[in-house]
């Protein structure tokens, strides 16, 4: 046996049994074949990716330029200017007052996401349908998944009956609650001029949540990273309704156009520094920092020019918003089921009526004649 034919017989055990059939990301997966087929000069119109089709702010690309000389190691929970600008925003943004030492800036908000996970001995909830991600990130964590099916009649959203019935069946169980608000899928309102349905919640809704949270002890991992691209630009966040118990994920990717420069964060509460203080661990044993140049640049930028931020976000809003208002009135001549976004992170439009292949075939057709 050669040496090829001694690895391959020995690959099978290379991977933990349960990773064997693991894939690369879909959404990426997709985006990067899309990409291999317009270089080629296919022409593609591509709904499969969340990624901003503006240019990141001006004020955030000038400060970049300041600071890209810096090469060294910044501190693992993050550069404490950036940190204390972040804290300042969501004051600014949400009336709310987060922790400067409850704080972690990543490469990501994915990334820490995925590490709170890691370390944990949790079960996750996860409403379903769901980012492509969530569930694969638990599984290369080592936790269980629970899916919480949801439905357009409930547009597709959470309730407490729900959650309640959950967690009846996992007694004495750590558990964590994945949501994610703003999120796909959205549905617009008939009737209304106002996309402010779908999976964006309402206090009402969040207050309600919240309380089950309480009673059950359950963690939330709140996914607000589209918070800033709804469209009223007014966000509610459960973290308004149960601090104590939220961990609030969130960064630039979105709302700055600046997927590529890999910036999130996570704020945990006092009540959980101890997994806090694991995810920094972890966090030091992987990834060390986020990247110097871009941390600084934010830091910046958002301090000597929130306003053109503000601005840059509400004009991104407004855009978004009427593309979506446009796309949906267009793909409705194909598809009376066709449901349209609530922010701008929802662009890729989803349909209530395509549960099946034969569907969202049926419904290109109709749009690529439309085009022509």
């Amino acid at each position: 046996m050669n040496d090829v034919e001694h690895f391959r017989d020995k690959e099978k055990f290379i991977l933990r049994e349960d990773l064997r059939t693991a894939s690369t990301a879909s959404n990426l997966a997709f985006n990067e074949k899309i990409k291999d087929l317009q270089e080629s000069g296919r022409t593609i119109y591509n709904f499969g990716f969340g990624q901003s089709p503006f240019p990141a702010p001006p004020c955030f690309v000038r400060a970049l330029q300041q600071w890209s000389h810096r090469t060294e190691y910044l501190p693992v929970r993050g550069l404490a200017a950036l940190r204390r600008e972040i804290i300042n925003f969501h004051s600014s943004e949400d009336g709310f007052k987060l922790s400067t030492d409850h704080l972690i800036v990543g490469p990501g908000s994915k990334e820490l996401l995925y590490l709170t996970m890691a370390v944990s001995n949790a079960v996750v909830l996860l409403p379903t349908p769901a980012w492509t991600t969530y569930a694969p990130q638990a599984r290369m964590a080592g936790v269980k998944v629970v899916p919480l099916a949801t439905s357009s009649r409930q547009r597709y959203k959470i309730t407490p009956d729900i959650l309640k019935a959950a967690v009846n069946d996992l007694k004495d169980e750590t558990v964590f609650l994945i949501l994610t608000n703003p999120g796909n899928p959205s549905k617009y309102l008939p009737g209304t001029e106002i996309y402010d349905g779908g999976t964006c919640y309402t206090q009402q809704e969040l207050q309600a949540l919240g309380a089950v949270c309480k009673s059950s002890s359950i963690v939330v991992l709140s996914d607000e990273i589209y918070a800033r691209l709804k469209f009223t630009g007014r966000h509610a966040s459960i973290v308004q309704h149960y601090p104590q118990g939220t961990i609030l994920f969130s960064g630039f990717s979105k709302c700055a156009s600046a997927g590529g420069w890999r910036l999130g964060y996570a704020h945990y509460p006092a009540t959980l520094t101890t997994l806090q203080t694991a995810v920094l661990a972890a966090a030091s044993q992987t990834y060390s920092c986020a990247p110097a140049p871009m941390q600084h640049a934010v830091a910046q930028s958002l301090h000597e020019n929130l306003d053109e931020f503000k601005n840059y976000l509400h004009n991104c809003r407004t855009i978004l918003a009427a593309v979506s208002k446009f796309c949906y009135r267009y793909v409705w001549r194909v598809s009376a089921n066709f449901a349209t976004a609530v922010c701008g992170g929802c662009q890729q439009f989803l349909l209530q009526v395509c549960e099946g292949v034969s569907a969202l075939l049926q419904l290109c057709k109709g749009v690529s004649a439309l085009l022509q």
